[in-house]
């Protein structure tokens, strides 16, 4: 009776520990789970965008990028704010805020710019576009709207490391003409660069090496047919001998031919004696023009 006891005790401690690892397990993968952009477009993925962003993902993931005391002057005024920038590119489940952006005086106020669950991506062959939304709303701009952070990532083949840069905000008063309201960030990034697709080779150069290789094969074969074959000596071993050493002569004569031309006497004036075909060579004809 006591050895069963004791092995019901055993079972039920030993399933008391299995139920707490496997609770603990949970929580440390719902923990580590990331929330993270995703291409929105249903479109065929021409440029592998997703897979370019997939590894920017992985060598990025939840680290945080800053960048400080950027200034914002006020548009038609003297005013300026000086604000820190935060950046995670892929967010803890438990906190969606991807973009913050931080005062330098005061309390440091942080402001939310956008939410990694409301993001997604857009890009080209050497960029991608990353758009957090549902950021904080304005108070008096953008007609209270929710303030957008866009993060540019750029393709940096350099392998500098990533850097994120403000490059401006956007937004505009109530009651004045709507235009786009956003934070823009740009981000340097090797992953980003498109593959470098390899070309094939122009016709030209294909006929360029075929007609070498069969060169070298003339060359090579020829030789050894007259070294071992007809029993050629010295330079006589070179196939069609007597061919290439009278080659340069006939490419002198061709172009002796071509370029050059035969000396042609110059034409002189005829008076008109000759153009009428008259003997001018008696000179008694013209005595009587003489003066006596």
């Amino acid at each position: 009776m006591l050895l069963s006891f004791r092995s019901m005790s055993c079972r039920r401690l030993s399933w008391f520990f299995f139920q707490t690892t496997v609770a603990l397990l949970v929580i440390c993968q719902q923990s580590s789970a990331l929330r993270c952009p995703k291409r929105s477009s249903t479109e065929t993925d021409s440029h592998n965008v997703q897979g370019r962003l997939d590894k920017i993902i992985q060598d990025l993931g939840s680290t945080i990028l800053t960048s400080e005391k950027h200034t914002h002057k006020r548009e038609g005024s003297e005013q300026a704010d000086v604000y820190d920038y935060t950046f995670q590119l892929c967010t803890p489940e438990n906190n969606f805020g991807a973009v913050y952006q931080i005062e330098t005086s005061g309390d440091k106020k942080k402001t939310i710019l956008g939410m990694s669950n409301a993001s997604f991506a857009l890009g080209g062959e050497n960029w991608i576009l990353i758009i957090y939304r549902d950021g904080k709303k304005y108070k008096s701009y953008c007609d209270m709207q929710n303030r957008e952070a866009w993060v540019k990532v750029v393709c940096d083949k350099s392998g500098k490391s990533t850097k994120l840069t403000v490059l401006e905000e956007s937004r505009w008063k109530n009651g004045s003409p709507k235009k786009g309201c956003y934070y823009l960030f740009e981000l340097n990034h090797k992953d980003v660069c498109a593959p470098v697709v390899s070309k094939g080779l122009s016709g030209g150069v294909i006929f360029i090496i075929i007609f070498l290789s069969l060169f070298c094969a003339y060359l090579l074969f020829g030789f050894l047919y007259q070294r071992f074959v007809r029993g050629a000596k010295g330079v006589e071993q070179m196939p069609n001998y007597a061919f290439w050493r009278a080659f340069g002569n006939l490419t002198a004569d061709g172009c002796d031919f071509v370029c050059r031309r035969p000396d042609h006497p110059t034409s002189s004036y005829k008076g008109m004696a000759d153009a009428l075909d008259i003997d001018s060579s008696d000179d008694e004809r013209d005595d009587h023009l003489l003066p006596m």
